[in-house]
């Protein structure tokens, strides 16, 4: 189970890794964020309101057997007019390319 939540400053998402959660925090203003990353690196990171969508630019640098590699990853995330479905619209850019992928969520009462 993913968590959400957001106030008027920031965005805040917990999701599990593994046997492992991460927490990330964004502030909403464009200021620079830093958290641990997905995939063990550091990630920094710069979210922002576009309309009505909130938009997440961030970079991580991960250690991998060919050596040190930065993915770029941009995130918008909009939601449904009854606020009951989210769409994260990811892409990633690596050194192999770009890869874009679409992601909804629905809202779970608690």
């Amino acid at each position: 189970t993913i968590v959400i939540s957001q106030d008027e400053s920031h965005l805040t998402i917990e999701r599990p890794i593994g046997d492992m959660s991460i927490t990330a925090r964004y502030a909403l203003d464009g200021s620079e964020t830093v958290h641990n990353g997905p995939r063990g690196g550091v990630m920094r990171a710069k979210s922002r309101w576009e309309g009505v969508a909130i938009v997440t630019e961030s970079r991580e640098t991960v250690s991998t057997p060919r050596g040190e590699m930065t993915l770029k990853i941009k995130e918008v995330r909009s939601l449904s007019a009854d606020g009951q479905t989210m769409t994260v619209r990811v892409t990633t850019d690596t050194p192999g390319g770009d890869r874009t992928r679409t992601l909804t969520f629905s809202r779970q009462e608690s």
